[in-house]
């Protein structure tokens, strides 16, 4: 099994990981720093919009705090991010908010890829994650909420043709296997941390957030879960 120094000292799965970004990796953000740096190629840059706060122990683990008015993280669209097939997205965050707000995402609206959220309209602020093909929307959302100011590790896989599927503290809590596409569309469009659809500003702490351009597995997600949880404990 394939793992990388992803935060600190603590291995994560490197296979198929393309983006790592993690507010308590120095080679990935210093604090007071309006840039943080994607450590699996660090010519890739995220920028802070609008006064993203950083906190740092012992008030809370080394995350980014938003406000949910404007904050948000725009890490570009290099090619690397530009993933049309097998997919994994892992985060930690925090929040107690009931408002729908987006995690992570690749969506302006107009342009839509894929996005991460907690959906209060629809589910009562459990999460949602979306992918979209020819336009049109598949989701899947978990059987419960989890804003209740505690961390959690969220983790996120799209299958091709198979599978959608949300983990949540290393466990799998839910999965959609109907109808699902082939392919993720490729619009011209940012991923951005705390916002989506220019909107839905997020209101709470994000942790590392780490993208793949594969479906982890339940053991590889697991994994990762049980790498990182010391942290946010």
């Amino acid at each position: 099994m394939g793992i990388r120094r992803g935060s600190i000292s603590t291995p994560i799965i490197a296979d198929g990981l393309v983006f790592n970004m993690d507010p308590a990796n120095r080679a990935s953000y210093v604090p007071n720093a309006t840039t943080s740096f994607n450590t699996i190629d660090l010519s890739q840059s995220g920028t802070l919009e609008n006064g993203v706060a950083f906190i740092q122990p012992p008030i809370s683990s080394s995350c980014w705090d938003f406000d949910g008015s404007d904050d948000y993280i725009d890490c570009g669209n290099p090619t690397e991010l530009q993933i049309t097939g097998a997919l994994t997205i892992s985060c930690w965050v925090k929040y107690s908010t009931n408002l729908d707000c987006v995690v992570i995402s690749k969506d302006l609206g107009g342009n839509r890829c894929w996005a991460l959220w907690p959906n209060n309209y629809l589910t009562g602020n459990n999460v949602e994650f979306a992918i979209f093909s020819s336009n049109s929307a598949t989701t899947v959302r978990t059987t419960s909420a989890i804003n209740d100011g505690a961390w959690h590790h969220i983790s996120t896989t799209f299958t091709p043709s198979t599978s959608l599927k949300i983990y949540l503290d290393g466990l799998l809590n839910v999965e959609n296997t109907t109808s699902i596409p082939a392919t993720i569309d490729n619009d011209a469009v940012n991923v951005e941390m705390g916002r989506g659809l220019n909107s839905f500003y997020y209101n709470g702490n994000i942790g590392p957030v780490h993208i793949y351009n594969r479906a982890l597995s339940s053991n590889e997600v697991l994994h990762n879960y049980n790498a990182l949880k010391s942290r946010f404990e």
